[in-house]
């Protein structure tokens, strides 16, 4: 109980969650600090704590200096503001799915604002611009060097384009569900279970998931529309995780399978998503909860 007394010492907590940044590990327990501010009532003290703790992460651990420019600061807001955005709205509206939805579209804008500065960026655009970053013109000689580089910067590209931002919202949603648990464990025991079992996407995000596919497939070179679709992807592919995580207890299934989804999902990732997407699609028009209660 000592924690919990620190977390809700509004003068302790603040300090705390910057401090605990410094430490690389920690980075996570500073975030989630201020998240569970935000979930309190201090949401004052968790913007504040998040915005911090974001700032620092991101621009004094990798050794960058902020000069104040517009992509400068729609990179803080879209680690800041979907993190805060879903803590707070889950403390006034009590929706998991509301508040993923609501993270997932402030990201979204971000990216648009993003596209909107700086223009079309395209993979090979973006390709070049690695290499000359991480070379910087030394170039191997022989054939192998060569196909080595290729795979790597290509690779390098990929993650930079998809892989990222779906990152940066997993980490957001992780904290999130971290603060949540502590809460719940607090203040609600077996509660957040009860939340995350029920977590349901709305039909409406059928149109976002649409249209973003279609715009990746007609410019599949543009950065923004790959990343669209890939926070889409990913949103999705949550509430597909929460419905098995439902299925397997409803089914009293042991923690051994849990276990064994969790690895098969990390090691078969690129056929695990887009199913678990499909699943949660399925589950929001069709409430495949209530179907299989009904079976």
């Amino acid at each position: 109980m000592k924690l919990q007394r620190i977390a809700e010492n509004y003068y302790l907590s603040l300090p705390i969650s910057i401090a605990l940044v410094f430490v690389p590990l920690l980075n996570w327990i500073g975030l989630t600090w201020a998240v569970f501010a935000t979930l309190r009532q201090n949401t004052y003290l968790g913007l504040l704590s998040i915005g911090l703790v974001g700032f620092v992460n991101f621009y004094f651990f990798n050794n960058l200096r902020f000069n104040g420019e517009a992509g400068e600061w729609i990179a803080l807001f879209a680690f800041v503001a979907p993190l805060w955005i879903m803590a707070y709205s889950l403390r006034v509206f009590r929706s998991l799915s509301l508040s993923l939805q609501l993270g997932f579209f402030t990201l979204a804008v971000c990216a648009l604002l993003n596209y909107g500065i700086y223009g079309v960026v395209t993979y090979d655009e973006l390709y070049q611009y690695m290499s000359q970053r991480i070379f910087s013109g030394e170039l191997p000689t022989n054939a192998l060097g060569q196909t080595i580089q290729q795979i790597y910067l290509e690779t390098m590209t990929t993650t930079m384009i998809v892989a990222w931002p779906m990152m940066i919202f997993l980490l957001q949603v992780l904290l999130l569900i971290l603060a949540r648990y502590l809460q719940s464990r607090w203040y609600n025991p077996g509660g957040f279970q009860i939340e995350f079992h029920q977590l349901r996407l709305s039909r409406f995000m059928a149109i976002p998931l649409l249209l973003s596919f279609i715009w990746a497939v007609a410019a599949p070179q543009m950065q923004v529309s790959i990343q669209l679709a890939g926070l889409c992807l990913f949103l999705y592919s949550i509430a597909g995780i929460a419905w098995v995580h439902w299925y397997m207890n409803f089914k009293l299934l042991g923690t051994a399978w849990i276990v064994l989804f969790y690895v098969v999902l990390f090691v078969l990732s690129a056929w695990a998503l887009p199913l678990l997407g499909i699943i949660a699609l399925v589950d929001s028009y069709f409430d495949l909860r209530t179907r299989t209660r009904g079976r």
